[in-house]
């Protein structure tokens, strides 16, 4: 009976490639972390969203971070007229929004190239369990959510523009 042998050398240089192609992919990713924290820190932490006639609508805070976006407004206890909170989704895609342990209904807005594209009025605040929470979509990708105090009377074709406060940085 012969025995398959593999040369020793060969051995060696795969784990020699392997060792490298592993090294790449970990510097690869702590680029790309880094990258990922240089945006989130640069962005600024508050904007003002302004119609095309120039009316201001409401000052908001900006979530960029994945967890500031997911917390979001979740857990205050009100959120006075004129404000709320912006959230930049980039790229732009389909997003989904809920209100788990928010403490008072809001006005979702799904925004695209400036263009408000769905609006859902009063979303009411779910206390119950997450898998009950009714979810809103949005009909088409969108660039921008805002969630805004309700009654904020804006609706599907409407024109904002957001002026974004460079003065402070914020990590979420």
């Amino acid at each position: 009976m012969t025995q398959l042998r593999i040369p020793t050398v060969t051995l060696d240089r795969v784990g020699l490639a392997i060792g490298v192609l592993l090294l790449g992919c970990m510097g690869f990713y702590a680029y790309i972390a880094y990258a990922q924290r240089k945006f989130i820190s640069s962005y600024p932490r508050s904007a003002t969203i302004v119609t095309s006639s120039g009316a201001t609508i409401a000052t908001v805070e900006v979530q960029v971070s994945p967890e500031g976006q997911v917390k979001g407004l979740s857990g205050r206890t009100q959120l006075e007229p004129g404000s709320g909170m912006l959230f930049p989704v980039q790229p732009a895609k389909l997003v989904q929004v809920w209100m788990k342990d928010m403490n008072f209904p809001l006005d979702i807005v799904f925004v695209k190239d400036g263009k408000v594209i769905q609006t859902v009025e009063n979303a009411p605040p779910c206390k119950t369990v997450a898998s009950t929470c009714p979810v809103y979509n949005s009909v088409s990708p969108v660039d921008t959510v805002i969630e805004l105090h309700p009654e904020s009377s804006i609706k599907p074709g409407a024109e904002l523009r957001v002026n974004y406060k460079s003065s402070s940085k914020s990590e979420n």
